[in-house]
């Protein structure tokens, strides 16, 4: 049967599958195949659909792109780490992941606490190139140094930044005395996670007077 895909006229076999054009344009199997119907309309082919079901559709393909969402398998794969690290028991998260707490976690000498419970937001394109950067600790929560108890650097009552998707989450945090410690990454690259987002967060309370950028 002959098809108009892409603009350009080819014969294809009666029972050839989105699987099927993929395989002979050489195109990736993730890549979306449409048929576009009388009214203009394009409509998404699935897995196992024939493309010759209406044969006055034309075809087209076009890559996969990426709506602006959470990468939820790689957040899941970093609350397993989690899991591994510190104990099912102490990790808790969003049902829309859009935080992981972690409950009893150590804090570095110094602090009027052994350990904490400490929540991270997670942005809202986490996985495609932002790094995790909003830490929130425990109203209260002080260092001794210079012989008093001291407030920590860079530690809010308040959050900030006026991200509207955010706000009624952080409201929340901090009604429930929760305040927002500000922890930017210089650097984050694909093999960073949350683990190592941790560790970074450690280093600065271990030394939060030290001439970090800010």
């Amino acid at each position: 049967m002959e098809k108009i895909i892409n603009g350009i006229k080819m014969e294809i076999p009666d029972d050839a599958t989105r699987e099927t054009l993929l395989h002979d344009l050489g195109r990736s199997d993730d890549s979306i195949v449409y048929a576009i119907t009388p009214a203009r309309e394009h409509r998404v082919l699935n897995e196992g659909d024939s493309l010759v079901s209406e044969p006055s559709e034309r075809l087209g393909v076009v890559s996969r792109f990426r709506t602006g969402m959470r990468d939820t398998d790689r957040i899941k794969a970093e609350i397993k780490l989690l899991e591994e690290e510190y104990g099912a028991e102490r990790i808790a998260w969003a049902s829309d992941y859009s935080w992981i707490k972690i409950e009893k976690w150590k804090l570095p000498p110094k602090y009027n606490a052994a350990q904490i419970n400490v929540l991270v937001l997670v942005p809202d394109k986490y996985g495609y190139g932002l790094a995790y950067r909003d830490f929130f600790v425990p109203d209260g929560l002080r260092i001794k140094h210079n012989g008093s108890w001291t407030k920590i650097p860079h530690n809010f009552d308040r959050f900030p930044y006026q991200n509207l998707l955010e706000s009624n989450l952080v409201n929340e945090l901090q009604r429930n005395g929760w305040s927002y410690q500000c922890l930017h990454p210089e650097h984050w690259d694909s093999s960073d996670n949350i683990i190592t987002y941790l560790s970074q967060v450690y280093t600065f309370l271990s030394d939060p007077f030290a001439p970090w950028k800010g």
